[in-house]
């Protein structure tokens, strides 16, 4: 209700030129959206640590793979090989 009430002071503010009224609608506003995401997001937290725990270990066993696969010094190209 918060973010709605701020947005309306907004437009209100930016219609009479009253610039303190539109900056502290949208301090308003920002303030609700930031409340409403965060009691919208404790509940996907627990979706997303259960989705953490699968791909972490396998970012992980990808990241051992590749650096086992290209391990060893790098060695530039000879003169004519390359681009």
């Amino acid at each position: 209700m918060a973010a709605i009430a701020g947005l309306v002071a907004v437009f209100v503010g930016l219609a009479r030129g009253q610039a303190l009224v539109a900056f502290l609608g949208s301090s308003a506003w920002l303030a609700g959206m930031l409340v409403a995401t965060a009691s919208n997001t404790a509940a996907g937290l627990r979706t997303a640590l259960g989705w953490w725990a699968v791909g972490f270990p396998i970012a992980a066993a990808y990241f051992v793979v590749l650096f086992r696969i290209h391990r060893g010094k790098a060695v530039a190209a000879r003169d004519g090989e390359g681009y």
